[in-house]
């Protein structure tokens, strides 16, 4: 049986801090210039069109070295919320340009680390799918899932999806309320 995957992002502090903020949050990134993001070097894992605008990321893919200062003073707003949360280990705009499908992958994170993803710029034909559920972004609206489940996403409109990603790990009670959730989901089964 699959697990349970999706959550409210207001059952996490981190989630919580980012609903909070969102409207400014999606204000200001939405000012990202298409020349400020680059394409995701793993090429392997999507078929064309993933692109990024890194914020934090404990150990950068390649050669990729990030300027903390140059992106505080390009996105204020932003980082003040990533650095006030000392939770939030990787941060960063995650775009699909029309046509990109990242294929079905499990992440690697550290045990008990989760990634909550706020929409930014939303095309209403891009969605991610997981081993529990199909879900579409609304900009402004945020849910956490464990990405070392099985997932996919894909953009089939004509503009730019933009995403807000972090990668946080939730407190030891947030982490129980996680495993009471698919307890009581296995319970149910699946849905």
């Amino acid at each position: 049986m699959t697990r349970l995957d999706h959550f409210d992002a207001s059952a996490f502090a981190v989630g919580r801090a980012v609903q909070a903020a969102s409207a400014a949050l999606v204000k200001e990134l939405l000012t990202l210039r298409d020349d400020e993001f680059i394409d995701w070097p793993s090429r392997a894992a999507y078929s064309n069109g993933w692109q990024t605008y890194l914020l934090r990321m404990p150990k950068p893919p390649g050669d990729l070295v990030l300027d903390h200062e140059r992106i505080r003073r390009r996105l204020p707003v932003t980082t003040a919320l990533i650095d006030s949360l000392p939770t939030v280990q990787l941060c960063g705009v995650s775009r699909l340009l029309p046509g990109c499908h990242i294929f079905p992958h499990r992440d690697d994170p550290e045990p008990g680390v989760l990634r909550l993803h706020l929409g930014v710029r939303i095309e209403p034909r891009s969605g991610m799918r997981s081993e529990a559920r199909t879900v579409q972004w609304a900009a402004g609206m945020a849910f956490v899932f464990d990405h070392s489940q099985m997932h996919e996403a894909a953009n089939e409109g004509t503009s730019p999806r933009d995403v807000l990603l972090l990668d946080f790990r939730p407190t030891a009670a947030e982490l129980a309320w996680v495993q009471d959730q698919r307890a009581a989901w296995a319970r149910r089964g699946s849905p």
